[in-house]
């Protein structure tokens, strides 16, 4: 399946949506979801990089620019002015493997996506309308960014054909925000990548990469293909750089509880999709448990950061899960014994009968 995706396809995954028990004759089947580039959300994906679909909505005066990072439930979008090369280079630039278009776009902008750049391209007009999901862009003024939006959900959303409330509010970029470079610069500077072999290692961010999470990781990447303009939250910064230089114990002790956590953005991804297993399931425990930590540090340094600690979370899954549960949940022995009656008789009847026979 991973060769198939990396080459361009996309992948259809059908289920029985009956018991065959209960069924005569044949068992209905249908596509529970398809997988392209741009909407994958297993483990398999990397945990450094983000992984975005992108659209162009082609209004003809200007483009408007949405994507989303399904496996982090991240959400940005932005009005392009200018001609069809400008759109080009901004998707080009941000490194997007899947990008839907509408029905009215110029083709030629379609063929060069996909001939020069080799990315995924569908052609399609249709919007959501579904209105559970209007927190999205709910607080957007801008009728041009909500179309484009709506246009990118509605691929989204009947692609991966299930719950996708993890999806954040969508930011909006500012061109005027960052320091524009296009991408023969940022592979010149080795900004991500060297120019040689085009691999991570020996690049500014290989160099710089010390975070202890995937997160921590992606958000550098993020950071050093988009250079701030403004002076203020640079000084911001700078001065959150410093208190960490002189805070050094609370620094070290911060270090030692961020090791213990993992990719929360992408396991709380798969949480409310429902394609998690046991693994994500310890590993989501274990991270929960750094938290209180981790936010009585943030106070010792006085970081204006809001860090909420789910301990209901943490003490039903320290309740609940096995720690040598096996990697499939169909496996069974994944709940701990005390926790439901009802399971743990069903258990040791299950258990006496294997015995009997």
């Amino acid at each position: 399946v991973d060769e198939l995706i990396d080459k361009g396809y996309k992948v259809a995954i059908c289920e029985q949506l009956e018991d065959p028990k209960e069924t005569k004759g044949m068992v209905k089947r249908d596509v529970i979801q398809v997988v392209t580039k741009g909407t994958r959300i297993d483990s398999n994906i990397d945990s450094k990089s983000n992984n975005y679909i992108a659209n162009i909505y082609d209004y003809s005066y200007c483009f408007g620019i949405s994507y989303a990072d399904i496996s982090t439930g991240e959400v940005y979008a932005t009005l392009v002015e200018g001609e069809s090369d400008k759109v080009i280079k901004e998707i080009v630039r941000n490194g997007f493997k899947e990008v839907i278009v509408n029905d009215t776009i110029d083709r030629e902008i379609v063929e060069n996506l996909r001939t020069n750049h080799d990315i995924l391209v569908t052609i399609t007009k249709e919007e959501l309308e579904d209105s559970d999901y209007n927190y999205i862009y709910k607080d957007i003024e801008d009728e041009r960014i909500i179309k484009t939006i709506k246009h990118l959900l509605f691929y989204i959303i009947d692609t991966k054909k299930g719950d996708l409330h993890h999806l954040q509010p969508c930011k909006i970029i500012k061109s005027s925000m960052y320091l524009e470079f296009d991408v023969n610069t940022k592979k010149n500077l080795e900004l991500v990548e060297t120019l040689r072999n085009r691999e991570r290692q020996y690049s500014l961010l290989w160099l710089l990469d010390k975070c202890k999470t995937a997160m921590g990781s992606r958000y550098l990447k993020n950071t050093i293909l988009n250079p701030l303009t403004d002076r203020k939250e640079i000084e911001r910064r700078y001065d959150l750089v410093s208190l960490l230089s002189t805070e050094f114990i609370l620094r070290d002790d911060l270090i030692k509880s961020l090791d213990n956590v993992y990719d929360l953005e992408r396991l709380v991804g798969r949480v409310t999709y429902g394609n998690l297993n046991a693994k994500d399931l310890l590993q989501l425990k274990n991270s929960l448990k750094e938290l209180p930590k981790i936010k009585t540090i943030l106070q010792g340094l006085k970081f204006n950061k809001k860090i909420e600690t789910f301990e209901e979370v943490y003490s039903l899954l320290e309740r609940t899960i096995l720690e040598d549960a096996p990697f499939s949940i169909h496996e069974g022995h994944l709940i701990k014994e005390g926790y439901n009656k009802e399971l743990d008789e069903l258990k040791k009847i299950s258990s006496g009968s294997k015995i009997l026979f």
